[in-house]
Parts: structure tokens; C-alpha cells; sequence
């Protein structure tokens, strides 16, 4: 398979994973926004509890029991919101994910029969049983993908505009703007890592295709004692498919890692500095500081999600 042809199958399959979406459209909403609102009680919430304790202890000094137990309620209280949030949004995925993989691994064996016999003769069994098989089992990586790392990120980046709104302006246009230039930097790499994780799947199904037909024509492997020929081919398959894999690896370390990591560590840097700058203008600096150190680590965490 080459680039295109890999890239096509990967847009092909994600159209088919929207379209099989669809056919239980409340279902994929709840699984979707549940999450997220429960990450905005479980990450977003607690932190400002934790910041009005701070900024009772500057002015009062210690407190007393009676004094500290209401935010502690209060802050178990949200997490506990979050997580039922978090526990009823999964259950949905659970029922999501069970109706849809029946589905798609039904509709597998489908679109290889619509093939000609042309098709079967010139793919190796084994491949095309494995690509069969990730093409139903891979929709549990999309659509976890997007409930986990996409969703639970995206609608939080509204409650923490908000909220620092509130303080200043600058910080969110901060936040915003490098989170997107960062974005735009990366893409273009992600696009090029996809091409090698083309390759490297490709010779993955190539290497699983080659070891079925051995295992299936084992008594012609032994009639004509090529047994050492047959190792010698897997072999070099694997080194292949090993050679790719750490390739794509290689160069998400080494490239696209090594791009986002200044880009992660400047955003936090900035917000740090203004959330400072801007305390000494308001009674409340010591929440403004560890408001805005919080969200933005929170913030800048879906670059790492992201890729």
C-alpha cells in the first residue's frame, strides 16, 4: 500500500466511524459532554477552592477547624460532581462503543466481499484479515480519543477563559494565541509523522499477512523443507516493520516533542509572569498566581493530548 492509498483508507474509515456516530446521536453527545464537564469539576473547579483557602490564610493567619471544614466539603463536593459526570459519561462511551464495533465488525467482512477475486489474489490473507479486524477494533482508539483527550480539553478552554477573564484579559489572550501558534507549528509535522505511521502499519499488516500463509500452508513449507527460507523472509519483514516503527517513534521524540516542549514551557512561563505583574494590582494576588499557574499547566497539557 502506498502513501495515498493509505491515507485514503484512514479518511475512508474515519467517514464510516462519523457516519455509524450518527446512528445513535444522543448517545455520542452524552459520551462526549459528560466527560468534559466532569474534567471543568475534577481539574477546573477544586483549584479555586484551594485558591480562596490560600487567600483567607494571607489575610487571617491559620485557621481554625470550623473555618477550613466548609471549603473542604465544598471542594469534595465538586469532585465528586465531576467524577459522577465522569462515571455516567463512560457508561454511555460503554453502550456507544458496544452497538457501533458490532456494526463495523459486520460491515468489515461486507465491503472484502464487494472486492474482486483479483483483490484477494494479490493481498495476503493475513494482512487482509488484520486490517479487517483494526478497521472495527480502531474506532474504540478514535472515538476514545475524542472523549478522552479532545473534548475534555476543548469545552474546559471556555470555563478557563472565564475565569481569567475575570482577572485580566491578557491572560487568556496569551493563552489563546500561543496555544494556536503552537498548533499551527505542530500540524505540519503531525502530517508528516502520519506518512511514516503509514509505512510502519503497512508493514505490520505485511508481516502478520506473510506469518498466516506460512502457518496455513505449513505442510507445503515441510513437503519442501523451506523452512529456513520461511525464516529468513519473516525475518526480514520484521526487521522492516521494526526499522519503521522506530522510525515514527524517532521522529515524534526527537521532532515533534522537541518543537512543542519550548512552546509548552514558554506559554506557562508567561502566564506566570503576567498573573505577578497583575497581583500587585489587586488584593487578590494570591490566588490570581495560583489560578493562573493551575489553568494554564492544565491548558497547555492538551498539546501534549494532542499529539
Amino acid at each position: 500500500m502506498d502513501l495515498k492509498a493509505g491515507t485514503k483508507a484512514n479518511k475512508l474509515a474515519i467517514k464510516h466511524y462519523w457516519q455509524e456516530m450518527k446512528h445513535t446521536p444522543l448517545t455520542t453527545a452524552l459520551s462526549m459532554f459528560l466527560p468534559a464537564i466532569g474534567s471543568i469539576f475534577v481539574s477546573y473547579a477544586p483549584p479555586l477552592v484551594v485558591a480562596k483557602i490560600l487567600a483567607r490564610f494571607k489575610q487571617q493567619g491559620a485557621l481554625e477547624l470550623n473555618q477550613f471544614l466548609p471549603y473542604v466539603i465544598i471542594f469534595c463536593v465538586l469532585w465528586l460532581i465531576g467524577e459522577a459526570f465522569w462515571r455516567t459519561g463512560i457508561w454511555f462511551a460503554c453502550k456507544q462503543s458496544y452497538l457501533t464495533m458490532k456494526r463495523l465488525y459486520a460491515n468489515a467482512l461486507g465491503y472484502l466481499l464487494e472486492k474482486d477475486l483479483r483483490f484477494f489474489h494479490e493481498n495476503f490473507a493475513g494482512s487482509l484479515t488484520k486490517k479487517a479486524l483494526n478497521y472495527a477494533r480502531r474506532y474504540d482508539d478514535f472515538f476514545n480519543n475524542l472523549m478522552f483527550n479532545v473534548m475534555p480539553n476543548i469545552i474546559p478552554l471556555f470555563f478557563i477563559g472565564y475565569v481569567l477573564w475575570r482577572y485580566s484579559f491578557w491572560l487568556v489572550i496569551i493563552l489563546i494565541a500561543l496555544l494556536f501558534l503552537t498548533f499551527w507549528t505542530v500540524v505540519p509535522l503531525i502530517k508528516r509523522r502520519q506518512k511514516l505511521v503509514n509505512l510502519r502499519e503497512d508493514a505490520s499488516s505485511v508481516v502478520a499477512g506473510y506469518l498466516a500463509d506460512v502457518i496455513t500452508n505449513a505442510d507445503a513449507v515441510k513437503a519442501f523443507a523451506s523452512e529456513d527460507f520461511e525464516e529468513k523472509e519473516h525475518v526480514k519483514l520484521t526487521e522492516d516493520y521494526a526499522t519503521k516503527s522506530r522510525r515514527s517513534w524517532d521522529y515524534h521524540n526527537l521532532k515533534i516533542d522537541m518543537v512543542t516542549s519550548p512552546f509548552y514551557v514558554l506559554t506557562n512561563a508567561l502566564g506566570l509572569l503576567v498573573a505577578v505583574l497583575i497581583s500587585k494590582h489587586t488584593t487578590a494576588s494570591i490566588e490570581v498566581v495560583f489560578i493562573t499557574f493551575s489553568y494554564y499547566a492544565l491548558a497547555t497539557r492538551m498539546v501534549w493530548d494532542f499529539n
